[in-house]
This record gives structure tokens, C-alpha cells and sequence, in this order.
């Protein structure tokens, strides 16, 4: 959500809600991906993914599990939370954002 003047709210378009969920996971802190690399936006309601396989050999084992997960919901296609979870675990960044997902889904 976005403030506005005096508690207002505006609720993020889902180009702004991956954007901030892939900010704030181990890809830009660790592994210096930012968003603007990863991901094409066209427009507030569409993304893109860029880079797709020099990205999966760049990325560990873990992170590529992060990583199919944010391209199962630009693909529209259930990630596979079990795995995703198992080398994330819900106390991690990455975790609290799966969880999240899991209870405001929306795909692109």
C-alpha cells in the first residue's frame, strides 16, 4: 500500500508489489541482481523476465528455487512451496515473502 496525504491509501500495482518483494530478498543484497537487470517492465501491470539462463547458472541451487518461484508467478503456473520453503525457511526474508504470496496471490 501507499500512503497518501492524512492515511490515505492507494494499494501497489503488481509491477510495484513484485518489484518490492524482489528488492527485498537475497538477490540484491547478496547476489547484486536488482530488479531493473532481472526483470523487463512494460507497463504497471506486466513484467518480464531477462536473463533467464545466464541467471539459472549464476544462481546456486537455493537461489534458483527463489528464483523459479518468481518466475511461477510471472508465469501464471503454482510454485512448488514445499521446495521453495525447504531452503527458505519461513523465519528468512525470502520465506516471510513465499508466505505472504501464499496469502495474497496474484500472478501476471
Amino acid at each position: 500500500m501507499k500512503t497518501m496525504a492524512a492515511g490515505e491509501t492507494i494499494p501497489m500495482t503488481k509491477v510495484e508489489k513484485f518489484r518490492d518483494m524482489w528488492n527485498s530478498t537475497h538477490f540484491v543484497y547478496i547476489a547484486g541482481v536488482s530488479f531493473e537487470y532481472a526483470w523487463l517492465e512494460t507497463d504497471e501491470n506486466m513484467v518480464r523476465p531477462k536473463h533467464i539462463e545466464e541467471l539459472k547458472i549464476r544462481f546456486s541451487f537455493s537461489e534458483n528455487t527463489l528464483y523459479n518461484f518468481f518466475l511461477c508467478v510471472y508465469g501464471g503456473n503454482t510454485p512448488n512451496m514445499l521446495n521453495a520453503l525447504l531452503y527458505w525457511k519461513p523465519s528468512t526474508v525470502e520465506g516471510k515473502i513465499i508466505l505472504d504470496w501464499i496469502e495474497n496471490q496474484f500472478w501476471f
